[in-house]
């Protein structure tokens, strides 16, 4: 899986420039959150992704396509 920035504890000494310069590229107009990348986890350990090998799987709010 390869996640965009998620704002959690570790990166409270990102600057709010860094963050909003980050957030102006994320399609979605909103920070990803625990809980985003969570349901991804979930998924992937369910028998619903009994079928899913060798994927990478991109929860960034749709910045990396652009």
């Amino acid at each position: 899986m390869a996640p965009g920035f998620i704002p959690v504890e570790r990166h409270a000494d990102v600057p709010d420039d860094n963050r909003n310069a980050y957030l102006a590229t994320v399609p979605v107009g909103r920070m990803g959150t625990p809980s985003d990348i969570a349901h991804v986890v979930s998924f992937l350990a369910s028998d619903g992704a009994g079928f899913v090998t060798g994927q990478r799987i991109v929860v960034d709010g749709g910045r990396s396509l652009g």
